[in-house]
């Protein structure tokens, strides 16, 4: 009849996942117990990195260069004569894709709905209707009643290309045979034309109107005069650019889906596969984006063209994939691109391939590779690089595919086109490496982009060291609703609640009002685009310039002991040459005295 209180000291090893923890009471022949687990993770975030080429009756060869620990380790090698099959590695890049936008989300629902019905993907019929119900549901909670979609959550934050996207997957989830509730796809087809009956204030702008267009075009709706005026405008404002841009495109598709061919080979024809394109990933724009939309449209409505642009085509996608220029909507566009082309060219030539693993003692193994269009095969852990080999008369993909957690901890800070600096401090705003069991800190994350051009979308996370948490508050209640229209074009905010235009700060004011975080604060007057706790880690979002910004929040430490305390990590979401993170160290908890 009382109560008592031990204390143990725990070890972390190197077995990541679940840690057990079995307390037993017993009296006499009669005992007990009970199981704890705590979750064992590396300082470092998991990541997939590909590596692509081609080879034509010769072979190739890329270096296993990533060691990682084996728990949740996933390094596949593949190859095939049809592209594809790199769609292997742009869904393991997609499945563990780390943040929740709504572009990202339903980025990575783009690979069961679409290679469901191939089945040497993998995806069974019932883990593509759990990632499609994933998607549709968040769609569902995030889409207000314009029809448009929240950005990040279930507010106001609406960015017009993202809705369209995801009215674009829906429709796409529609043809390949699933269910999609007519009310959702009602509602996102009456902001559509909302959105179409408008004029862009940016090519930009007008690109988003023509892909709305476009899909109305698709649901049935008749579009002429939409598209005739967009027309109008773009050649009067943009005369020597839009024809090449995707306005062009996406208005080439929605003529030839209107009948009006001759007009649609016009505008088709104008369009340029541009590996080259100046990347603008504030507006969605780089040379993977385009390309992979442009094969899209072509492979759908005009199939005929691809007979003398198959090796432009597939060189346009292939190659950015290779030098990894790629990003959650670009590898998502590029799925679809592939699977329209295989569609629209029907079976390719065959060949026979070989894939081997050279070992750390120089020995080779061929890999076994099962039957099928796009073969892939299990490289060991001992394994230092990757052999492919191809006796087909045409170019053979392969694919080299590392994801998982690395055993290296970054020693140094890094700053590549960013620079993030992470510090703890005391409420007064000391640092400190030694604090007390029950105390409060202040996490202070500080970044800056490097260079004169601002970095659109970043995404910077800090882990959290074992034995803190984050200090949350209730959120605060907001005075009024309203819907605000974020233009990307920088130049626009809408606030329907009001009806009013503003212009300059007031706008960022305006739109950083619709949403605050539940925990945390940005200091002066940077507003992240959104912020998020989750189990092990803070994640915050927004825009990054040559000004240092700071984000502050609290944290509570929970355990006494000496914990690895992690880098924080920065990079651009859309702009995979930008990253960086901070040096790692070390914080000691000691218990009260």
């Amino acid at each position: 009849m009382r109560e008592g209180a031990t204390t143990f000291r725990l070890r972390a090893r190197d077995k990541l996942g679940n840690a057990d923890l079995t307390f037993t009471s017993k009296l006499g022949a009669k005992s007990g117990h009970i199981t704890s687990s705590l979750s064992l993770r590396p300082s470092v975030p998991y990541r997939t990195s590909l590596a692509a080429g081609s080879v034509r009756q010769g072979s190739a060869s890329t270096p296993v260069d990533r060691d990682l620990f084996p728990e949740l380790r996933t390094v596949r090698g593949g190859m095939s004569v049809l592209p594809l099959g790199l769609a292997h590695g742009l869904a393991e890049y997609l499945e563990k894709y780390p943040y929740g936008c709504t572009e990202q989300l339903v980025s990575q629902g783009v690979p069961a709905m679409v290679l469901a019905r191939r089945p040497e993907f993998g995806f069974s019929v019932a883990q593509a209707s759990q990632s499609f119900d994933k998607v549709l549901d968040m769609l569902r909670s995030r889409q207000n009643e314009e029809g448009a979609y929240g950005l990040w959550a279930a507010n106001a934050h609406v960015d017009d290309y993202v809705s369209v996207y995801a009215q674009h997957f829906l429709l796409e989830a529609r043809e390949h045979g699933f269910t999609v509730p007519s009310e959702v796809l009602t509602q996102g087809a009456g902001y559509l034309q909302h959105l179409a009956s408008t004029e862009g204030n940016s090519l930009f702008d007008e690109r988003t109107r023509a892909y709305a267009i476009y899909l109305l075009t698709r649901q049935g709706v008749i579009t002429t005069g939409y598209a005739t005026s967009l027309e109008r405008r773009v050649q009067t404002t943009y005369p020597a650019v839009w024809r090449q841009d995707l306005t062009g495109a996406f208005l080439a598709a929605t003529y030839q889906l209107l009948r009006q061919e001759g007009r649609a080979n016009t505008l088709i024809g104008a369009s340029r596969f541009d590996r080259q394109r100046p990347a603008d990933y504030q507006f969605y724009d780089d040379g993977l984006t385009h390309d992979a939309m442009l094969l899209y449209l072509i492979a759908r409505h005009f199939p005929v063209r691809l007979g003398g642009l198959r090796a432009q085509a597939i060189d346009a996608i292939v190659t950015p994939i290779e030098h990894g220029s790629y990003n959650s909507l670009s590898s998502a566009y590029s799925i679809m691109a592939l699977d329209a082309y295989v569609a629209a060219t029907g079976p390719a030539a065959s060949g026979r391939f070989t894939v081997s693993e050279t070992l750390k003692d120089g020995s080779h193994r061929v890999l076994p590779l099962p039957a099928g269009t796009f073969p892939e095969a299990d490289v060991s852990a001992g394994a230092q690089k990757v052999g492919f080999s191809s006796d087909a008369p045409v170019a053979a993909f392969y694919l080299l595919t590392q994801a998982g957690f690395d055993r290296t901890i970054p020693a140094h800070a890094l700053s590549q086109g960013l620079e993030v600096v992470r510090e703890y401090t005391d409420m007064n705003g000391k640092p400190v490496t030694d604090v007390t069991l029950g105390d409060e800190l202040q996490v202070h994350l500080r970044f800056r982009a490097l260079g004169t051009r601002p970095v659109a979308s970043v995404a910077l996370v800090d882990l959290l060291p074992g034995g803190f948490e984050v200090v949350e508050r209730p959120p605060a209640t907001p005075a009024r609703a309203r819907v605000v229209s974020l233009r990307r074009s920088g130049n626009e905010t809408e606030d329907e609640g009001e009806g009013e235009a503003r212009a300059g700060s007031a706008q960022a004011e305006e739109a950083a009002s619709a949403w605050t975080p539940t925990f945390g604060e940005a200091v002066g007057s940077w507003s992240p685009d959104y912020a998020e706790v989750r189990e092990d880690r803070v994640n915050v979002y927004g825009l990054a310039d040559a000004s240092a910004r700071e984000f502050v929040y609290r944290v509570k430490a929970t355990a006494a002991g000496s914990f690895a305390l992690p880098p924080a990590y920065g990079e651009g979401l859309y702009d995979r040459a930008v990253r960086a993170w901070s040096q790692p160290g070390k914080i000691v908890v000691r218990r009260p005295k």
